[in-house]
């Protein structure tokens, strides 16, 4: 007999389609199908229908039939948010949540709408009136979280954004203490870039968003610069916000003073690019107690470089420098005026690559001249308007990046009265360093090690592609300074997630990227299925293929991820 039975637990009630049937003179009875909640009205539409069957084993077999032509009624995304509900769980981000908001109005609604906003960064980046309106009440996420669409609207994330960046400074803290420090071996390593975000809104406050220099390439757009601190993983460890037109050098005594007095990271070894290198930043991090690895700028260190070049002319050109290849490049160590230690690399292919583009620079200055003086011929340029010619030919040059390489010339008492003349000494020094670069340090690592700890700083550069692209912190459109910080930590947490997600595949065997995972869990739908003819209705989660399962076994979330949300079951 095919019947209908209830499960209760805990003041719920679940039902299921089970087999009744005689073996070895007892009662057996097997589950087929799990219904899950079931209103009075659809258990009183399932029994009618069991009613209809034949009796016997052809019983199993016809509701086995009428289930496998079952056709969805309504269908979830439930991949990635039963994957994001899972790790806020097992990570123990929920909790961290609510003890970061001890103090603030709703905190358990609060943290709830903060795990939505970062499902839907990672299932599918949306502003937050769209969120409200169109995504959230087609995911598992009412169930999941056990809030309705219908609780709350677009200006509960608005407010939840503000409390999420008042309490910044303990959530990055916790994080750090929780999960990011152990990860670390031996001396602490952080990792610091900065980067910038544009906006298409016109009534952005002016405290952040200024112009300055674009990351983005959109110099017509006002931005904000933020920056990341990351550990050698990649990791985030700190988000820092500055306006738009913050040089990166004067950002790092700020970035010293958080990792000590909000981490109480009271020394580890910094890594940084050129643009963060100045003399009171190399003194801060020493008083600090920190230690460095930056890159340094050729033209200030000129007499490390000769060091270098005359270290390689000594055993040939082939090898140029007396040190051993580092992945494809040679390097020696040199000490330059002020005592500091220097590890100067050199790359034939980055020699070859980069005096290419002189030549190109070049001819293109000799091409302006020529296009020049072909106007003064036609009568388009004379005394009077020569200086909008030599305006042109100087933007044209920026356009090429070979303003310094040039020098442009009006002189009247010369034939031809345009020059663009070749700066000799600008072109030497380009020759001259073409194939090389240079970092500096005060640690007593060997240089193979310096120059793998520098080119680890990749992890950040990776970091602000992805928050860039499939987590989309750009363009911002919010206004008000507080909202665009919170929306940039917002993506920041996203990414940690992300980047945890990565780690992990990665230490099971898989070669998935975190966004390969993603892609992969939005295949998997919450389905609410019914049988033709009949109004009853059932939920269940769309079966997980292999790999599916594979992925969600090794992150230690499978069974929250294939299973019913606790709400349906």
């Amino acid at each position: 007999m095919v019947f209908l039975k209830a499960n209760r637990s805990g003041g719920r009630v679940s039902w299921y389609l089970a087999h009744s049937y005689l073996e070895d003179g007892h009662i057996r009875t097997r589950y087929l199908r799990t219904l899950g909640a079931l209103t009075e009205g659809q258990v009183v539409q399932y029994r009618r229908w069991l009613s209809l069957l034949e009796e016997g084993p052809s019983a199993v077999a016809q509701a086995t039939v009428a289930f496998q032509k079952a056709k969805p009624y309504d269908q979830r995304r439930h991949g990635v948010p039963a994957l994001t509900h899972a790790l806020f769980d097992k990570l123990g981000i929920y909790r961290l949540l609510l003890e970061s908001f001890a103090g603030a109005k709703d905190k358990q609604f609060r943290a709830k709408l903060v795990e939505t906003m970062v499902a839907n960064r990672l299932d599918d980046p949306r502003s937050k009136l769209s969120l409200w309106e169109d995504w959230y009440a087609h995911t598992s996420l009412p169930f999941l979280l056990n809030l309705p669409a219908t609780a709350w609207d677009e200006d509960d994330l608005y407010e939840t954004l503000d409390v999420l960046w008042s309490r910044k400074d303990r959530i990055e803290r916790r994080l750090w203490e929780a999960w990011t420090r152990s990860r670390m071996k031996g001396t602490p390593v952080v990792m610091k870039d900065l980067t910038s975000t544009y906006t298409e809104g016109s009534g952005a406050a002016q405290d952040l968003w200024m112009h300055g220099y674009s990351r983005d390439r959109r110099p017509d757009r006002r931005q904000v610069n933020w920056s990341l601190v990351v550990t050698p993983e990649g990791l985030p460890v700190a988000l820092e916000v500055y306006p738009g037109n913050t040089k990166d050098g004067t950002t790092v005594a700020g970035t010293i003073d958080r990792l000590r007095t909000v981490f109480g990271l009271q020394g580890a070894v910094f890594v940084g690019d050129r643009g963060m290198l100045t003399e009171k930043n190399l003194t801060l991090l020493h008083e600090g107690g920190y230690h460095y690895v930056v890159a340094e700028t050729l033209w200030h260190e000129k007499d490390a470089l000769a060091q270098a070049i005359a270290k390689g002319r000594t055993v040939g050109r082939a090898s140029r420098v007396a040190k051993k290849k580092h992945l494809g490049e040679s390097w020696c160590e040199v000490i330059g005026k002020d005592g500091r230690r220097h590890i100067a690399v050199f790359s034939m292919m980055k020699e070859a690559e980069e005096k290419a583009t002189l030549e190109a620079k070049l001819r293109k200055g000799k091409e302006l001249e020529k296009w020049a003086r072909a106007g003064l011929q036609r009568g388009d340029w004379s005394e009077k308007n020569h200086h909008e010619l030599v305006r042109s030919l100087t933007r044209k040059l920026v356009d090429e990046d070979a303003e310094t390489l040039f020098d442009v010339a009006w002189e009247p008492d010369s034939i031809g009265t345009v020059f663009v003349r070749t700066n000799e000494e600008r072109r030497d020094w380009e020759e001259t360093k073409a194939g090389w670069w240079m970092l500096t340090t005060d640690t007593e690592m060997p240089g193979d090690d310096v120059i793998d700890l520098y080119q680890s700083l990749a992890v950040v550069e990776h970091a602000f592609r992805e928050l860039k692209s499939p987590l989309k912190t750009r363009p911002v459109f919010h206004w008000k300074d507080e909202r665009v910080c919170a929306h940039l930590f917002l993506c920041v947490l996203s990414y940690w997630l992300t980047r945890w997600i990565e780690l992990e595949s990665r230490s099971k065997g898989s070669k998935l990227t975190a966004e390969g995972v993603l892609e992969r869990l939005r295949r998997v739908s919450l389905d609410e299925l019914g049988i033709p003819g009949m109004s009853a209705r059932w939920w269940a989660v769309k079966e997980l293929t292999p790999e599916e399962r594979g992925i969600a076994e090794g992150l230690g979330v499978a069974s929250l991820v294939a299973d019913l949300p606790k709400g349906l079951a």
